[in-house]
């Protein structure tokens, strides 16, 4: 199963918590990245901690910096082959 990495409310590091994800097939021109590592940055730990005033509504997901494989493309993508290594900024 898929699951991801919230912070479910404001408070210390443990109330990081997993969370089911349902995948969605990739758009026309979307790739899907199994992610192995996502950065987590200071603006990170201070929406976790309740201080950063654009951090998004909780429950939420922190990392917009990822890695990992390739693991689906959309139809309309081109020269991008399935488990090539992958880095990326991920869209709100």
């Amino acid at each position: 199963m898929d699951f991801e990495i919230i912070i479910p409310k404001a408070g210390v590091p443990e109330v990081f918590a997993e969370r089911p994800l349902q995948l969605r097939e990739p758009r026309p021109h979307e790739v899907q990245i199994r992610v192995a590592a996502a950065g987590i940055n200071f603006a990170d730990v201070s929406a976790r901690l309740g201080f950063y005033p654009d951090a998004p509504p909780f429950p939420f997901a922190p990392g917009y910096e990822v890695a990992g494989r390739v693991c689906a493309v959309g139809a309309a993508v081109e020269n991008i082959v399935l488990a090539a290594g992958a880095v990326g900024v991920v869209a709100v």
